[in-house]
């Protein structure tokens, strides 16, 4: 067993996700500093870690080939990765899109549409000003082969509100990405808690996969994926990536 096969069945195992899978990982923030919190790294962090996998010999997947492993399960490949960016704010274009340009990778981007092109203060200690990506943005991020994909709209919490205030949430997401975008959003990301009816309301919305942070989840409609950062980093180095 080689060091990136041991590397990526460890993250594979620490999240339950079924070997048959691309090994998934998220970005929260990427930021000009290091931070603390889930999946908030600096830039240097982010090509850090990506570099690593590469010059071991992994390979990253598209949204597209990702779900193809839900619907036509095969043996897996555990030199195989998927990047995920949560909520689409600047620090996405200016820290993380150059490096996936010039490596020439795929990635999945999630956004709330009641955000798009908005600022937004923090709640947090320190309130911190959050800039949002527009959607000229996004369409330009589409246009180079990201998949832009749906939080919801306001990113309603599931399991804290009615079926019908979530199901809602989720259709309005998806009828303005098709609106601005030309083209429906095939992947969702829980902001919230998962539930088997919230599980079953996105299936019914037309996802075709749903994504979420809590770990032991190998649904197709609640996929659990791991944070970039510094606990990522500690599992590289022993595997000696």
């Amino acid at each position: 067993m080689n060091r990136l096969t041991r590397f990526s069945k460890a993250i594979a195992s620490e999240a339950a996700l079924p070997t048959s899978l691309p090994t998934v990982i998220g970005y929260g923030r990427i930021a000009r500093r290091a931070m603390t919190g889930w999946g908030r790294v600096s830039e240097n962090t982010f090509k850090d870690q990506v570099n690593r996998i590469l010059a071991a010999g992994g390979q990253f997947v598209g949204l597209d080939a990702f779900v193809d492993r839900f619907e036509s399960p095969g043996p897996g490949d555990h030199r195989e990765f998927l990047l995920v960016f949560e909520d689409a704010t600047y620090d996405l274009l200016d820290r993380a899109w150059p490096w996936l340009q010039a490596w020439g990778l795929p990635g999945v981007v999630f956004v709330r549409t009641a955000s798009v092109g908005r600022y937004e203060t923090s709640r947090m200690p320190g309130r911190t000003r959050t800039q949002f990506l527009s959607w000229s943005d996004l369409a330009h991020l589409q246009a180079a082969g990201v998949s832009v994909e749906s939080e919801g709209h306001h990113g309603v919490d599931g399991s804290r509100v009615q079926p019908e205030v979530f199901y809602g949430d989720l259709i309005r997401s998806r009828r303005e990405l098709e609106r601005r975008l030309g083209r429906l959003p095939d992947a969702f990301r829980y902001v919230g808690g998962v539930r088997p009816n919230t599980q079953h309301l996105v299936e019914q919305a037309g996802y075709r996969v749903a994504f979420g942070r809590q770990a032991g989840h190998q649904h197709r409609f609640d996929v659990a994926y791991v944070g970039g950062g510094r606990g990522f980093l500690r599992r590289a180095h022993a595997a000696s990536l």
